[in-house]
């Protein structure tokens, strides 16, 4: 299953760009559900030409959508996605929408499923706000655990997951996404509300809860070094107009899912909320070389190259490093990359490599793979891992990475938390938190600048 894995090694897992349909059928508030089933025709047993209430996502090649009146958990009818070729991006999905009055703090999300040679399925929770806030947790994953484990098939079991709500978030959308190969079923899918958790009000170090509102999204649509391809974002957060004595610091975020500018809106809050005064964010966005990268790796790097690829994710990292120093100041000493899910790979590769502009790592989950590394060179290079124990990524990725790391005279750190493959809890917070060991860990020393840059 080379193919497949590709597809799943360039993990377009989380963070997948809405696809927002114009007219949406909204449910009922909370109130008036008085704590029962938000979702209407849960075991999708009403409609006419389609199942009542439910709404496909966006047409995908390859993929079937079906209301199958012959199939179902306890009635007769259940939601089916069937996708038939080797890809895993973008996804696709059966879905309901929900306003959200700003009461309910979480929402737990259950429902039956039949699986059969599924390699990826989820039920994801999105989070839509005020302009084109959106981001989203998985509730649930149905398939293969790890790379190298078979396509999953059982009859009807039950799936189940608890969200946490963001603050601001106005409409909750409920979707029962496909993104491998194989065949899901969905049937008596329920949401209900939920109190809040204590980590989703819990204050970071510096005092901003993680789930405070979020501000229109502002940043600079720039093209590294000229070239149309090498796009990025430039965010500059809330801190200082007036550069610091030392020039401003630089992360450069690699999004997950398909890596597109969709994400701009939750960088942004990265920007405000993650990090301290004097910090630039340069969002890359990934290049589509030809439909075949688009298809296979989101990130192609050395050594895991795409087929139309003109440029490795390493040398569009050092593009953007030139770029951004071009235009301001820069503290070379302060230059991180932080990638999650389908970034975290190239992040590992242009951190790990023998001269690169980078001087720290933070990668969340994802994986670790040397032998698609050909340069590997660890000593005195910081990197800083989160990873969750539920992850269907398997944790040993995670510790491979800071025993290689640490192991190789290099330093490294690995937080694991709760919830499983996403963001969760104290979003922000931890973000700040592994930036900070990253400052407090840098081995790079000032004037390094020329001898690293290329």
């Amino acid at each position: 299953m080379t193919a497949t894995f590709r597809a799943c090694a360039g993990f377009g897992f989380i963070l997948t760009a809405p696809v927002l349909a114009a007219s949406v059928a909204l449910q009922q508030q909370a109130s008036e559900i008085a704590g029962g089933n938000l979702l209407a025709n849960a075991g999708a047993e009403e409609g006419k030409s389609d199942p009542q209430a439910w709404q496909r996502g966006m047409t995908v090649p390859g993929v079937e959508f079906a209301w199958d009146r012959g199939t179902g958990h306890k009635g007769g009818s259940s939601l089916r996605l069937r996708k038939t070729v080797e890809r895993y991006i973008p996804p696709t999905e059966w879905y309901q929408e929900l306003r959200h009055d700003g009461g309910a703090r979480g929402l737990r999300v259950r429902a039956q499923v039949k699986a059969d040679a599924l390699t990826k399925a989820v039920i994801d929770v999105q989070f839509l706000g005020p302009g084109d806030a959106w981001s989203h947790q998985w509730a649930a994953y149905i398939g293969a655990e790890g790379p190298q484990d078979p396509p999953v098939t059982h009859d009807w079991r039950e799936y189940s997951g608890e969200v946490n709500i963001p603050e601001g978030t106005q409409r909750v959308r409920v979707a029962l996404q496909i993104y491998g190969p194989g065949t899901v079923w969905f049937d008596d899918v329920e949401a209900t509300w939920t109190a809040a958790s204590a980590q989703t009000e819990k204050t970071g170090a510096a005092g901003t809860t993680s789930a405070s509102p979020d501000k229109a999204a502002s940043f600079e649509d720039l093209r590294a070094e000229d070239r149309a391809e090498q796009r990025y974002l430039l965010h500059r957060g809330g801190g200082p107009a007036v550069p610091p004595k030392d020039g401003y610091r630089l992360l450069l975020v690699l999004p997950g899912g398909d890596g597109g500018a969709d994400f701009a809106p939750f960088v942004g809050r990265i920007a405000r909320q993650a990090l301290p005064e004097g910090y630039l964010v340069a969002q890359l966005v990934a290049p589509q070389g030809s439909a075949a990268q688009k298809d296979s790796v989101v990130w192609p790097t050395k050594g895991l190259p795409s087929p139309g690829m003109t440029f490795t994710t390493e040398d569009f990292i050092e593009a953007v490093v030139r770029d951004v120093k071009k235009r301001m100041p820069v503290d070379a000493r302060h230059v991180f990359a932080m990638g999650w899910s389908s970034g975290g790979p190239p992040v590992y590769a242009a951190a790990l490599r023998a001269r690169t502009p980078l001087t720290g790592a933070f990668v969340a989950m994802s994986v670790f793979k040397p032998a698609q590394m050909p340069e590997l060179h660890v000593k005195d290079r910081a990197v800083y891992v989160m990873h969750s124990p539920t992850d269907f990524i398997p944790m040993r990725f995670a510790e491979e990475a800071v025993r290689t790391v640490a192991g190789g005279g290099g330093r490294a750190e690995l937080v694991k938390y709760e919830g499983g493959h996403g963001w969760h809890g104290d979003i922000f917070g931890s973000i700040r938190g592994g930036i900070g060991w990253l400052e407090d860990t840098m081995t790079v020393k000032s004037g390094g600048d020329d001898d690293r840059d290329r």
